[in-house]
C-alpha cells in the first residue's frame, strides 16, 4: 500500500539524517515533501471512502422506495 511505502521512506530518512549521509536541513525539506504526499494519499482514500459509503446508500434508497412501492399499491393485492 502506498502509505506503508511512505512510512518505509520516512523511516529510511531518519536513518540518513541521524547517520549524516544528508543533511538536517535537507532532511527538513525532504520530510514536508513526504507529509505532502501522505496528505494526498490519506484526502485520496477518504473520497474514495466516502464515495464508496453514498453509492451503498443510493442503492439502500433506491430498495427502500421499492419496497415502499410495492407495499402502497405499487404491487398486486388479492382481496377476498
Amino acid at each position: 500500500m502506498e502509505l506503508a511505502r511512505l512510512q518505509a521512506r520516512f523511516e529510511e530518512l531518519a536513518d540518513k539524517v541521524l547517520s549524516g549521509d544528508i543533511e538536517r536541513g535537507v532532511g527538513a525539506v525532504v520530510g514536508q515533501l513526504l507529509n505532502g504526499a501522505r496528505a494526498c494519499v490519506r484526502d485520496g482514500l477518504a473520497a474514495r471512502e466516502q464515495e464508496e459509503l453514498v453509492a451503498r446508500l443510493e442503492a439502500l434508497e433506491e430498495a427502500l422506495e421499492a419496497n415502499a412501492n410495492n407495499k402502497s399499491g405499487g404491487g398486486r393485492r388479492w382481496r377476498a
